[in-house]
């Protein structure tokens, strides 16, 4: 029978949730997060199309565009190195 082990930040078992016909449900891939999954991230990686398709939930699901969502590790990237300023920023904050 498989199961699902849940563990907290530290690495300790919170949960074991066994069933006679598995669990194929996608997860988030935020530390921590086992909520199901949204999106996939749409940043680039490299030529040919490829994108990061880290799995997202709709907590950490980043909208960036019309059908476009990036992961939390991605959210401040344009793809192009530069971060994405945002109106509040301090100005130093993109200094280089």
């Amino acid at each position: 029978m498989p199961c699902d082990v849940v563990r907290d930040k530290d690495g300790r078992v919170i949960k074991i949730a066994c069933s006679p016909r598995g669990f194929n449900r996608e997860v988030c891939d935020e530390p921590y997060c086992d909520q199901p999954v949204a999106a996939l991230c749409d940043f680039p990686m490299g030529g040919g199309g490829m994108t990061c398709d880290r799995r997202m939930c709709q907590r950490h699901r980043n909208s960036v565009g019309h059908n476009l969502d990036h992961c939390n590790k991605h959210k401040e990237d344009r793809g192009d190195g530069v971060p994405r300023k945002h109106d509040g920023d301090p100005p130093h904050k993109y200094r280089r």
